[in-house]
């Protein structure tokens, strides 16, 4: 999914930017990647709070921070498998 809109030469690695891990059957999100996230949605709230921020900003802001959340749900307190197609909303 990652590779999929991208050139043949930029399809030798993922694209984390273009990563969706919650609708990719590739992706493996455990507890230990928690910490990692929840730093991305502390930051994604954090700047939300920036008052000059331009509006198309928020709103990529908010659609990134309702993607962290997302994956933060997928991953329970006690959970080292993968995110599969049936945790998934």
């Amino acid at each position: 999914m990652c590779l999929q809109d991208s050139t043949a030469a930029k399809r030798q690695a993922p694209l984390i930017s273009l990563c969706q891990p919650i609708r990719c059957p590739n992706a493996c999100i455990t507890e230990r990647h928690r910490p990692a996230w929840t730093r991305a949605a502390a930051d994604a709230e954090d700047m939300l709070r920036e008052k000059r921020l331009a509006e198309p900003q928020r709103v990529a802001l908010r659609q990134d921070l309702e993607r962290f959340r997302a994956i933060l749900d997928a991953i329970s307190p006690c959970d080292d498998v993968e995110i599969s197609k049936d945790a998934k909303s």
